[in-house]
């Protein structure tokens, strides 16, 4: 829901070197529909969890990989 997705943005907001944050505001635009936007939050989750080795990178690029998928189906 965009309340959802507003309390996300606030998140990514504070903590912009957060892959977590980014990969969740990700997910809830990817539910809502705004693919372009979700694979651009899954991009950045995938570089920041990259840069500091986050155990969670592959999950990450997973998303990335679908929301990329779904947009070319589009």
């Amino acid at each position: 829901t965009d309340d959802a997705i507003a309390i996300l943005i606030a998140k990514v907001e504070a903590s912009p070197d957060d892959p977590v944050a980014h990969n969740g505001l990700g997910d809830a635009y990817r539910k809502t529909g705004r693919l372009q936007e979700a694979r651009d939050s899954y991009a950045l989750a995938v570089e920041l969890a990259e840069a500091s080795d986050h155990p969670r990178a592959v999950r990450f690029r997973v998303n990335l990989r679908r929301a990329e998928r779904e947009l070319a189906a589009r």
